[in-house]
């Protein structure tokens, strides 16, 4: 059994999460289960997750989510962390955290693969 606390920051209800929870459960991962609508992240673990990820704040935001929003390019870094933890409906979920290690999750397997868990499956037959 991993030991080992894993987060996943998630918006409710998705394929990608339910299949990585599901994986998880069967070989006894304890996972953390954040969502961030209802409990959204202060500016301060946003700014964090961007530094783990090597990536800019800009990165966290779901440009698929922003449709209904301005762009938010033109905001400096402050202003971008304000904005996201203002709506948190806006950040690019899944992400996954183990330790410093944090990843947006794009398939269910990444979660095993990527925490290094040892998988005895077929990611294409399970």
């Amino acid at each position: 059994m991993n030991k080992e606390l894993i987060c996943i920051y998630h918006k409710g209800e998705n394929y990608t999460v339910n299949q990585a929870a599901s994986l998880a459960k069967d070989r006894n991962i304890k996972i953390n289960f954040i969502d961030v609508r209802k409990e959204p992240l202060t500016a301060t673990q946003l700014k964090t997750l961007a530094s783990e990820m090597k990536i800019e704040l800009r990165e966290l935001v779901d440009s698929k989510a922003l449709k209904d929003s301005k762009n938010i390019d033109y905001l400096d870094d402050e202003n971008q962390l304000l904005f996201l933890s203002q709506n948190p409906s806006k950040l690019k979920t899944p992400i996954v955290k183990k330790d410093n290690h944090v990843f947006f999750l794009t398939k269910p397997t990444d979660l095993l693969s990527e925490v290094n868990v040892k998988q005895n499956i077929d990611p294409y037959n399970h």
